[in-house]
């Protein structure tokens, strides 16, 4: 009784306005047409399908259960245009609209063979206007992540980068906007890939040849998934069915010792279906460089991977059920940074992963569905360093980190011009830390509980022809209740509206509230004698706003471009930081500031051969704290700007790809010295590919040439990156008969 009293203003206001959405159900509308796209060989619903008015800008995509409206249409004779990636695109003519009724579709897809580069279909009269901050990837950009890999294709999204903690390419951090990895939500169909430790993610095990969407949002989506998604948001988006069984096998060869193999498969049972793939990765970076005119080597810079995963699900006309899991072994060696300044005494860790994660998808009527999810995830990690000449630098730990997290969803259509998500989340979070050479001063045991209720709701506002042709406001809501944190609530909001008489434009706006609370690496961390955690520290929080606008139009050296201007005020700023005798800890800044521009351009240049695509960013990110070494100072780790050019050439059976990326220079000590400031750099890469068949298979021979002109530069202070390295490799694909 006292924790809803505690409670009780909240949960009124988010019941009164579902009441007030459930009262509108029997309100006149002008709906008139709705339905489900589906699967044409299992029945499953598809998800992001875009269903479009043949000679008009109206259009709507499909949400999880496959279902689309289309509103505001006068009594008539309608052609559809139907599209998804993955899936052949399909015309549905002659659909009468009448003036008392709302008509029901269902329109069955075929899936094209996924040997084949699948590519956009666009209706003539209007384009796909994605969710303001949100950037999607389809269609030929995916198609050339078979040479660039997936690290490459994100980071030709403006504000985005990808880089590992050992340089060697064993997991990935994404960072948005300088953010850190653990701010960044990645997932998998639904699935988060991040580690519960670091946020970490093994970007490699996402399969590149079943990939039919990204989606990148680089504002977070806070209201949705919480604190995990502070920063940002990746969302891979894979065909789930296949027409015939699959099998594939791809291997590379790199420089620095460096070299993988991947088997993979799909099959097709009817409604059942599976996938799943067996991965080795190795490498080592002992490689020579130069430090005020002294010739030294790397040393210890060497990881092996191996893993497995295993993904099941069936699916009807009116549900999908899939069961995945995951297991996973990495070795790797600790070298020193600061250009050897400290022997690394042949250190290693070793980390064991193991996954499973559950979901259910159910359309409950024509206007709602339900979707649940379940996952838990436990890393154990040891850090060894026993052989170090001092005592004060050996070390041996041990850590196990384990989550379980409960999902639920009810996506609900209370009236024609309103879609709502009402959701449930509750995460739980556990840390063992054991010393095991001084076992006295081992952490022991931390947990913690965080629970949310959130609301989103999409409004298709009232068209005026004279001005606007669609108008659209999405707003959101979250209760949260953190560990032992007083209950919050985060609002957001933002409207997107395409004028009536430029086609192609469309203008938004976006404001809202965000927290992240510290994670336990970040409280705790006692992984090695290099960096430890802080448990005074607090949550960081920011309200944000920003201002987008796109034109999207077709054909020849006309361009798809998008500009982003963004703010954010940060109280509490999180940040890692090196101290005075060289360990590395978290601290929080009192107020700090974040503001840039994101513009992507992309230009087909040839239709469906030549394609260029430029994505740049501006950042300017403040400390605003009081201490006079560190106001006005810049934020450590955040480049000033960031430029990503590709050229992508397809003459098939031949594909090239060339690669430039700049980025600006970045701090690494709060007081800013110039001295330990890392300089800018520019990278380039070359691609190239060759596919033909052979006897019923598919070959794909594959050669990269990355840091071209062997650029010296840093991603941490005082550990510098390789120079050119070569790599070849192949993709073997064995279809199954008929496919």
């Amino acid at each position: 009784m006292m924790r809803f009293k505690k409670y009780r203003t909240e949960i009124i206001v988010l019941a009164s306005l579902l009441g007030c959405f459930w009262g509108s159900v029997h309100a006149q509308s002008n709906l008139r047409l709705t339905g489900q796209v589906v699967d044409a060989l299992s029945g499953a619903p598809i998800s992001g399908a875009v269903v479009q008015v043949r000679g008009s800008s109206r259009q709507d995509r499909t949400d999880l259960s496959g279902r689309f409206a289309l509103g505001y249409l006068p009594a008539g004779l309608y052609d559809l245009e139907v599209r998804a990636a993955g899936y052949q695109a399909q015309q549905v003519r002659g659909v009468q609209v009448g003036e008392a009724f709302a008509r029901w579709l269902t329109i069955s897809l075929l899936p094209q063979d996924l040997a084949v580069d699948t590519v956009q279909v666009v209706a003539s009269g209007g384009r796909e206007t994605p969710e303001v901050g949100v950037i999607v990837l389809e269609g030929r950009q995916l198609a050339a992540a078979r040479r660039l890999g997936i690290r490459r294709l994100l980071e030709q999204v403006a504000g985005l980068s990808v880089d590992s903690p050992d340089g060697a390419g064993s997991t990935a951090r994404v960072r948005i906007h300088g953010s850190r990895a653990s701010q960044v939500l990645v997932l998998l169909d639904g699935q988060r890939l991040n580690l519960p430790a670091s946020g970490e993610v093994d970007i490699e095990r996402i399969p590149v040849d079943q990939l039919v969407r990204v989606e990148i949002i680089r504002r977070g989506d806070y209201t949705r998934y919480g604190g995990q998604a502070y920063a940002g948001v990746v969302r891979f988006q894979t065909r789930r069915w296949v027409h015939q069984p699959r099998l594939s096998l791809a291997g590379e060869r790199n420089a620095f010792h460096a070299g993988s193999a991947t088997l993979s498969g799909q099959w097709n049972g009817g409604r059942w279906s599976g996938s799943g793939q067996l991965i080795r990765r190795y490498g080592r970076q002992d490689f020579p460089y130069s430090y005020q005119g002294e010739q030294i080597r790397r040393a210890n810079a060497w990881f092996s991977r191996t893993g497995g995963f295993l993904q099941l699900s069936r699916g009807t006309s009116a549900s999908l059920t899939s069961l995945s899991v995951e297991l996973q072994r990495t070795r790797r060696g600790l070298p020193s940074a600061f250009f050897n300044e400290m022997n690394p005494a042949g250190a290693w860790m070793e980390e064991k992963l193991a996954s499973v994660n559950g979901r259910f998808s159910r359309e409950l009527s024509e206007r709602s569905s339900l979707d649940i999810q379940l996952a838990w995830n436990r890393v154990v990690q040891r850090f060894v360093n026993t052989r170090a000449p001092s005592a004060v630098l050996r070390y041996h730990t041990a850590q196990t980190n384990q989550t379980g997290e409960f999902r639920l969803r009810l996506n609900w259509q209370p009236v024609p011009f309103l879609r709502s998500e009402l959701g449930l989340q509750t995460l739980r979070e556990a840390l063992l830390g054991e010393n095991l050479l001084y076992p006295r001063l081992s952490m022991g045991e931390h947990r913690r509980w965080s629970r949310a209720l959130y609301w989103l709701g999409r409004w298709r506002l009232p068209v005026w022809p004279a001005l606007w042709r669609q108008l659209s406001l999405h707003t959101g809501i979250r209760l949260e209740r953190y560990f032992d944190q007083a209950a919050q609530l985060f609002p957001q909001a933002s409207l997107t509206l395409q004028p009536s008489r430029f086609d192609g434009l469309s203008l938004s706006a976006a404001a809202g509230r965000a927290a992240r609370y510290p994670d336990f690496n970040s409280l705790f961390w006692k992984g090695d004698a290099r960096a430890m955690g802080n448990p005074d520290l607090l949550p960081e929080e920011k309200t944000y706003w920003l201002v987008e606008a796109r034109w999207q139009t077709g054909g020849i050296l006309r361009p798809a471009v998008s500009m982003t201007y963004f703010r954010e005020s940060l109280t509490h700023l999180i940040f890692w930081h090196r101290r005075f005798d060289g360990v590395w800890q978290p601290q929080n800044e009192d107020r700090a500031r974040k503001q840039g521009l994101d513009a992507d351009l992309t230009l087909a240049l040839l239709p469906d051969r030549l394609r260029l695509s430029l994505a740049y960013s501006w950042l300017e990110a403040i400390n605003l704290s009081p201490e006079p070494n560190r106001h006005g100072r810049r934020i450590v780790f955040t480049p000033d700007q960031m430029l990503n050019g590709t050229l992508d050439l397809a003459l098939d059976p031949v594909g090239l790809t060339i690669r430039g990326r700049y980025v600006g220079s970045r701090e690494t000590l709060p007081a800013n010295p110039r001295e330990s400031r890392l300089e800018p750099y520019w990278v380039w890469d070359l691609y190239l590919s060759l596919t033909f068949p052979l006897k019923g298979s598919r070959w794909q021979l594959e050669a990269k040439f990355t840091n071209l002109f062997s650029a010296r530069y840093q991603l941490i202070f005082g550990y510098p990156m390789p120079g050119r390295a070569v790599g070849v490799g192949f993709r073997l694909t064995l279809p199954g008969e008929g496919s």
